[in-house]
């Protein structure tokens, strides 16, 4: 059982819909079951060598020095990418014509109107909301 858990902990790969957290206590999991005297340099080392690239890089320029630092800054890290890509999604109700508290520069907006207004002329009476794709 300890060779199999070895092998499956050499080629573990964070999957992409999985959270940091849930990737975590498998790897932990998966070293407890390949050696249950691993030391802490080992399991970060396989902490790191898993992780997806979109988390690596920025965990990496941390320096985490134990498991529960890379834990701590890879949930930090994941935190702050989820924020930044919602903000680069507006739902904009079509029925109402206005941007409410969103900081977006006006020609922006303008885009977005118009978008809006010739969307709404061909769109079905059910369709209530449009999703923006806004890239700074």
């Amino acid at each position: 059982k300890a060779v199999i858990a070895f092998n499956r902990l050499r080629h573990y790969e964070q999957g992409i819909t999985q959270d940091v957290k849930q990737y975590y206590f498998q790897i932990m999991k998966l070293c407890k079951e390949a050696n249950p005297f691993m030391d802490d340099a080992s399991k970060l080392q396989y902490l790191k060598d898993g992780l997806k690239p979109s988390l690596r890089f920025n965990v990496l320029l941390k320096n985490p020095v134990n498991t529960e630092e890379f834990l701590q800054y890879a949930q930090k890290i994941e935190e702050l990418q989820t924020l930044d890509e919602q903000q680069d999604i507006i739902i904009v109700p079509r029925k109402n014509h206005f941007l409410a508290s969103l900081p977006i520069n006006p020609t922006l907006e303008s885009n977005i109107s118009q978008n809006m207004n010739r969307s709404s002329q061909n769109s079905s009476p059910n369709d209530n909301d449009t999703q923006y794709n806004i890239n700074y």
